[in-house]
């Protein structure tokens, strides 16, 4: 059973609920509130990067998210075992660890294989959403994103 599921919303942020935490790269973690589920940004727009501030809708930012077999993994190790988490990258992507699932708005699964994490596209240019193809160091992604 997944500690955490990322739902990816059409058209919108990454819907994350469960018992995860959310780090910067240097592991400090993002005040969360007292929530239950987080909206992280997905369209690159948010003025308060991660978290979704609804600028989506505004950008013209459009994918639907439609769930997907992804390919086979690597034949490199999956990842070390350790807390679930969602790892900010600075200017980068979002880096799911742990025990996680990710579904559509409509509930449908994405294959995930045998992988134990998995890097999520934040700056809404990559050809592969919602997974990061590396689009954010082309397009001039800036986050300044980094946990108090």
């Amino acid at each position: 059973m997944p500690q955490f599921t990322i739902t990816v919303t059409s058209h919108g942020p990454y819907k994350v609920a469960g018992d995860f935490e959310l780090v910067d790269r240097e592991g400090r973690e993002f005040g969360r509130g007292s929530g239950t589920a987080v909206y992280l940004c997905r369209c690159g727009q948010s003025k308060d990067k991660p978290f979704c501030d609804g600028s989506h809708a505004s950008s013209g930012f459009r994918d639907i998210g439609s769930a997907r077999e992804l390919p086979p993994p690597p034949s490199t190790p999956t990842g070390p075992e350790g807390p679930s988490r969602i790892t900010v990258n600075p200017n980068g992507a979002l880096r799911a660890a742990g025990s996680f699932e990710i579904r559509d708005e409509t509930g449908g699964r994405f294959g995930l294989g045998e992988r134990a994490s998995l890097a999520l596209c934040r700056c809404g240019g990559s050809k592969d959403t919602p997974f990061c193809d590396g689009a954010h160091n082309t397009c001039g992604f800036r986050d300044g994103a980094e946990a108090k």
